[in-house]
């Protein structure tokens, strides 16, 4: 059979028919041997309890997703604000220096100074508008 190049159709398909009957026998044989297999012993499975248990551990792993892109944010947000205030502080400290401070007298005093001032002068705008009504 196998080997002869010149086959009649009949010959071909008695080799098909074959192949298909072998296949169908040896399924035959599969489907038996798992019907014979003795799976007694093999635990019971809780299809729900594995349902909860794969849905708690898809929300402990988005929960935890968020929770860190949370904290990326929170602590960029952080990061900007802290830059900015310090580049801020820096650049009040500088104008202080160079335009209120007097000789001897350090950022901190002008500062406490200028804050005096600035006090004096809005009760002294307070006291005014008291008077105009």
């Amino acid at each position: 059979m196998i080997g002869h190049v010149n086959r009649t159709q009949t010959e071909l398909k008695e080799d098909i028919d074959m192949c298909e009957h072998n296949e169908t026998q040896m399924n035959e044989e599969l489907k038996q041997k798992a019907l014979e297999h003795d799976i007694s012993d093999m635990p019971e499975v809780n299809v729900e309890e594995g349902l909860n248990s794969a849905y708690h551990a898809i929300d402990h792993a988005v929960v935890g997703g968020y929770k860190a892109i949370e904290n990326g944010v929170v602590n960029g947000y952080k990061a900007i604000e802290n830059g900015v205030v310090d580049g801020f502080n820096k650049m009040t400290n500088k104008i202080v220096e160079k335009f209120l401070t007097r000789e001897g007298e350090t950022v901190e005093e002008a500062k406490q100074k200028l804050h005096l001032s600035v006090k004096r002068l809005l009760e002294k705008v307070a006291q005014y508008l008291l008077l105009l009504q």
